[in-house]
């Protein structure tokens, strides 16, 4: 029974880092290290706002269920509507954050190399676009949890990474890195 609570819960942490795996395969087929440096140091700034921004799931799985299971639907329909609602405004501020700062995290991160920071914070910017998304999608994955929907909160997260599979390509030909990060 624990593994069967481990595996989506393991599943959904590893998420971010598999987007990053896609992203770098196909910023490495752009055939620039420069590219390839910046893409790599954009994800890692995004990475730590995800880190900072995404403590509602851990939250929120077991007290779904424990509602769930006191058969309080009101309750539980206001704590997600409620979670759903904060980590919206989490993702949105944390992305303007993100996006207005892009230049100054990077210089943080790269250091002086003009040409990398300048494809790490075109990268970055695109980036910060998706981490609401990010963020609601991590959020309605423990929702699920909380219901003991695994194959649901599963297949939530493997569709997400096929979409970004199949989008990172077709972008990446048309918009070069920052395809990359939109489709992401």
């Amino acid at each position: 029974k624990i593994f069967k609570l481990a595996k989506p819960a393991t599943l959904n942490y590893v998420m971010v880092p598999i987007v990053g795996m896609v992203d770098t395969f196909w910023v490495s087929k752009l055939g620039s290290a420069n590219e390839l440096a910046g893409a790599g140091s954009g994800d890692q700034i995004f990475s730590v706002f995800y880190v900072l921004t995404s403590f509602l799931p851990a939250i929120i799985t077991p007290k779904v269920t424990e509602l769930e299971a006191m058969e309080k639907k009101n309750e539980t329909n206001e704590l997600i509507t409620t979670s759903i609602l904060l980590t919206s405004m989490l993702g949105v501020i944390s992305s303007f954050i993100m996006f207005i700062t892009s230049k100054k995290l990077v210089d943080i991160v790269v250091g002086n190399n003009v040409v990398i920071n300048n494809c790490a914070v075109e990268y970055l910017r695109y980036r910060s676009y998706g981490l609401p998304f990010v963020l609601t999608n991590s959020l309605i994955f423990s929702i699920f949890r909380g219901f003991m929907d695994f194959n649901s909160a599963i297949k939530i997260n493997v569709e997400s990474q096929i979409v970004n599979m199949v989008l990172d390509p077709f972008f990446m030909k048309f918009f070069g890195l920052k395809g990359v990060a939109i489709a992401s």
